[in-house]
């Protein structure tokens, strides 16, 4: 009447046979694994560390201070613009301005009439030149103003590849780093 024998919870049912060491040898194969896993984890770490980052000939300070530099530039050329406007807005003041005269000596038509009107009709031609000269530097402005943006884009999209690449090159770097301790 042996009844701590027979019950499925015995000690002797758990110790004997080949199932109980199986189990065993799996659960040793599956600690020494992750131990392994931990060890390589670690020597990656230490390793990806000492890495130093790739010099580049263009360095991100050097993108920045080229975009604030084409930022500067936009911002005198905007002044340049709105300069050069001013100055288009006062010639059409005064070119009004002669008109007007121009006006009132028309009606007044004395002996003077020809001779003052030839003049002020040369200085409207003039005034007119100097705004159609404000007008195509204002125009010459605002394509470089378009230029530079454009280029500013530009250089913005190079630093998005540089740092697109700069990460694709750490993943390089880490890919071949796991490769090497396997």
């Amino acid at each position: 009447m042996d009844m701590g024998m027979d019950t499925p919870g015995s000690l002797k049912e758990m110790s004997t046979g080949p199932n109980s060491r199986t189990e065993v040898l799996w659960k040793l194969l599956i600690l020494t694994a992750f131990l392994g896993t931990c060890a390589l984890l670690i020597y990656l770490w230490r390793t990806i560390l000492t890495i130093k980052p790739r010099q580049y000939e263009v360095t991100l300070d050097q993108i920045k201070m080229k975009m604030n530099d084409l930022k500067n530039e936009n911002r005198d050329l905007e002044k340049n613009i709105a300069s050069w406007e001013e100055k288009a807005r006062e010639a059409k003041k005064q070119a009004e301005t002669k008109r007007e005269h121009k006006c009132s000596l028309a009606r007044a038509r004395d002996a003077l009439v020809d001779q003052e009107l030839r003049a002020l009709t040369s200085k409207k031609q003039e005034l007119k030149e100097r705004k159609t000269f404000l007008e195509d530097q204002s125009n010459a402005m605002s394509s470089q103003k378009t230029a530079k943006e454009a280029e500013l884009n530009l250089l913005k999209k190079k630093l998005d590849m540089m740092v697109e690449f700069s990460e694709n090159r750490k993943l390089t770097c880490r890919r071949e780093a796991r490769r090497d301790t396997v």
